[in-house]
């Protein structure tokens, strides 16, 4: 079964030179990454993240937070652009 990336950067950082969206089936397997897709979906539910808004200049920050190594399995499909690019 492929499912497809949702966020739109990510979807853009995923784009084969047809410019058609990568499965997230096929990106986990070019990345090396042994889990399923229904696996990693579900351990991506579980990763929180902070919205933090900052004092003195009024922007936010959504840091995510890696909290078991489950999540740091994941961890790769969050830095798409450094893999990709």
């Amino acid at each position: 079964m492929q499912r497809h990336l949702k966020s739109t950067s990510l979807s853009e950082l995923a784009s084969d030179t047809l410019g058609e969206t990568l499965p997230l089936d096929r990106i986990m397997k070019l990345m090396g990454l042994p889990l399923s897709v229904d696996k990693s979906l579900e351990i991506a539910k579980t990763i929180p993240m902070v919205t933090i808004r900052m004092p003195y200049n009024g922007k936010t920050q959504i840091p995510t937070l890696f909290l078991t190594p489950d999540h740091y399995a994941i961890k790769p499909l969050f830095n798409l652009k450094k893999f990709l690019g």
